[in-house]
């Protein structure tokens, strides 16, 4: 009785493997496409914060740093 379960479950096991190994090699190409999207949107998130928003911040914060200078003389003059 247990060799029977023992062999039922390692039929059901290869059975499953088997239907895995069916369903990757039906569906390769969308699976390979899928990863590789993930991978483009990772790559086009880092390269838009280090290429745009980077920068940006930068000149802004030079811009803010100008503004609060002049700001800091006009104070200065009046007292």
């Amino acid at each position: 009785m247990a060799t029977q379960k023992n062999k039922q479950k390692q039929v059901d096991v290869e059975e499953t493997i088997s239907k895995t190994e069916s369903f990757i090699v039906k569906n390769q190409r969308m699976i390979i496409s899928a990863f590789v999207a993930v991978i483009v949107v990772i790559a086009g998130g880092f390269s838009y914060k280090h290429y745009i928003t980077d920068p940006q911040e930068k000149m802004a914060a030079e811009a803010i740093f100008r503004g609060e200078a002049y700001l800091g003389k006009i104070i200065l003059r009046k007292h």
